[in-house]
């Protein structure tokens, strides 16, 4: 049996996969399963002290997994998910115990970036933040900066009510602390992405991403000599624009080619 493990990055925690987790395990083949983790300093992990680095977010991951006793896994990372997805199977690859590591046979990163391939006006467009507060749903009963969240991270659902009252929910019941929020940033701004991963990378791109330019995706692809699956109707959020064909390509590229 194999598990397919679900990452989000900065400021997200599972509950911002909305539907797709469950929609995901339906699709998947008999006997496999998907589960989702939060970093430290999001979600379960919310009063935890986030680290300045993706290497430390990476390792804490792969301790809870080897808890879990994961044995073949697959990670799908969004974002800065994906920054630590790329890093948990280099870390892999430098394990010497692998009897008792937790086997990554595969990685999707969705819409990531790296420093060391990508200037940082490309990794995070300011012009989007501002855009999406002039175009957020504009209601009494949500948070602003859910709003913008939504209506900066996906092409469909941006004016989205529902959605936004729904995310806004979520905040009041718990959301990452500013010094966390900072902390992340600082890790993503210093990523570099590892030179030796020894297991089969995937990198899918949203077309209409207006936070982070799809060239750093396809960067990413060139630099690992690996497959680039590009959504033309997508923005930064692939799970909320296009979770159907999402999950079409994550089962073909992890059980259909393996």
């Amino acid at each position: 049996m194999a598990t397919v493990v679900l990452i989000r990055g900065l400021m997200r925690d599972k509950r911002h996969w909305n539907e797709f987790a469950k929609l995901l395990q339906k699709r998947l083949p008999n006997g496999h399963q998907v589960i989702s983790l939060d970093i430290l300093g999001n979600g379960d992990s919310v009063d935890s002290r986030g680290p300045l680095t993706i290497d430390e977010y990476a390792e804490e991951l792969l301790f809870r997994l080897r808890q879990l006793t994961c044995d073949d896994c697959y990670i799908v990372g969004l974002s800065m998910g994906g920054m630590i997805a790329l890093q948990m199977a280099s870390l892999q690859a430098k394990s010497v115990d692998m009897a008792n590591e937790v086997q990554i046979k595969g990685v999707a990163v969705l819409n990531a970036s790296a420093a060391n391939l990508s200037p940082w006006y490309q990794r995070f467009q300011l012009g989007a933040v501002f855009n999406a507060f002039r175009h957020r749903v504009k209601d009494p009963k949500v948070s602003v900066l859910e709003a913008m969240i939504i209506a900066s991270t996906s092409v469909t659902q941006g004016r989205n009510l529902h959605l936004v009252l729904k995310w806004t929910q979520y905040r009041t019941l718990g959301h990452t602390h500013f010094s966390n929020v900072l902390r992340q940033l600082w890790a993503c701004r210093q990523f570099n992405c590892p030179a030796k991963i020894a297991t089969s990378i995937t990198v899918m791109s949203g077309l209409k991403d207006k936070l982070v330019s799809p060239n750093c995706s396809q960067k990413l692809a060139r630099y690992y000599r690996s497959k680039l699956v590009e959504f033309d109707c997508a923005g930064h959020d692939l799970s909320l624009d296009c979770p159907e064909k999402l999950c079409q390509m994550l089962i073909e590229r992890f059980f259909l080619n393996s």
